[in-house]
């Protein structure tokens, strides 16, 4: 039943995932219109802004483009906008430094002055201040939820602990399956080790290492059967949703690094840390005191209409 069951999931993954841009649909496009784009937010929002950085996702966002185009779809939908806003900042940073863009009509054709002309600004870097942040514990919880972001570059001083273990203890509230409470946590402190984790995780490259970094997993132990097969990663992610929502209270400014590891990867990071085959990796966390100021992607979100159906 068990090898059933997980062929049908790789079927079904198989049958959507994007293989060949040409002919993609419009989910397929979009996802990685805003993929692309969040590349480019990245390097926008870097402290070490490296100028005429980004070539290859400025690429894959043309082919990207084109096809969307070449498809005729509406070019006032959210994810197209977001590309176009996201080249508008990145012409603006290299312009208003007086640096030679010229490489990008190659790049990207008739594409550079449609972004020139954009006007809705819903992608590209805002400025995430440390004093703004210090009423997010006042229980407003909407507030808290919306200002909280992904940060890559932290202050250069010691993480208190107890806050990360206190937000460890509040984030078991979170819900699992049947109560089993499957997730697990280890926090890296050691410097050497988190450099070599993230050296495997290969998403981090370009910033300073976090002082702190999580590793999120879940206990495949807790689970019963075959049709549980996905459970760990549904409760781990519940588990770390409310675990960046507590650190966020706590003060602290936090990354979620995807463990999307192929085998070598796995067997990489479960001999660095000596992890037992039975925890599942879920995610990583990397976990710093705010900066006084930082540059962040925008990150544009759909609005909920947009993902909603009502079903009578």
């Amino acid at each position: 039943m068990a090898l059933r069951i997980w062929s049908y999931d790789m079927q079904v993954f198989e049958g959507s995932r994007l293989k060949e841009m040409h002919g993609a649909n419009l989910n397929q496009i979009e996802g990685k219109l805003i993929f692309h784009a969040h590349s480019l937010e990245k390097g926008l929002s870097h402290s070490n802004f490296r100028y005429g950085f980004g070539i290859q996702a400025l690429s894959e966002l043309a082919m990207t483009l084109e096809e969307y185009v070449r498809q005729g779809f509406d070019r006032n939908r959210d994810a197209y906008v977001n590309a176009m806003s996201v080249v508008h900042e990145y012409v603006g940073a290299h312009e208003g430094a007086g640096y030679d863009i010229s490489y990008l009509d190659e790049i990207l054709g008739d594409f550079v002055e449609e972004a020139r002309n954009c006007e809705r600004h819903i992608g590209g870097v805002a400025r995430v201040d440390l004093h703004s942040r210090a009423t997010l514990h006042n229980g407003d919880f909407r507030k808290l939820f919306s200002a909280r972001c992904s940060i890559r570059e932290y202050a250069n001083s010691a993480v208190d602990l107890e806050r990360v273990e206190r937000a460890i203890d509040q984030s078991m509230k979170a819900p699992s399956v049947c109560n089993r409470q499957s997730a697990r946590v280890k926090i890296l402190t050691d410097h050497r080790v988190i450099v070599d984790l993230l050296e495997i995780q290969n998403g981090f490259k370009g910033y300073d290492p976090p002082p702190n970094l999580l590793l999120v997993t879940s206990e495949t132990g807790s689970f019963l059967s075959s049709t549980e097969r996905n459970q760990g990663f549904i409760d781990g992610g519940l588990y770390v949703m409310s675990l960046i929502l507590h650190l966020e209270y706590e003060g602290l400014a936090t990354c979620l690094l995807n463990a999307m590891f192929d085998v070598s990867q796995d067997k990489a990071v479960r001999r660095l840390l000596r992890l037992p085959a039975s925890e599942q990796i879920v995610v990583l966390v990397a976990v710093g005191n705010h900066t006084e100021s930082v540059l962040v992607p925008q990150s544009f979100r759909w609005p909920g209409a947009q993902i909603t159906q009502v079903i009578a």
